[in-house]
């Protein structure tokens, strides 16, 4: 059972593939994704219904949203989520 992925990494992009992978483990509750280049949120990320602990930092994501509006886009796709660093 996976619980938790970090995936920290400046040279590595998510792709549509690496995604839908992440978004079936269904019991993941941490994904560290800080440092890894991507200028949208998944809407897959929406199937993460375990996730507590959210890390965007550095991806920059903060260039394209308002923070809050950001936040606020995360939380509806992850009500669960505790934690989301920006």
């Amino acid at each position: 059972m996976q619980d938790m992925i970090i995936w920290e990494s400046t040279d590595v992009a998510l792709t549509p593939s690496s995604i839908s992978n992440i978004c079936g483990l269904s019991n993941l509750t941490t994904l560290n994704l800080r440092n890894v280049p991507f200028t949208c949120i998944p809407e897959e990320l929406g199937n993460l219904k375990n996730l507590k602990d959210l890390d965007l930092t550095e991806t920059g994501l903060r260039d394209l949203y308002p923070y809050e509006e950001l936040r606020k886009k995360i939380k509806a796709l992850l009500p669960k989520c505790s934690r989301i660093a920006l």
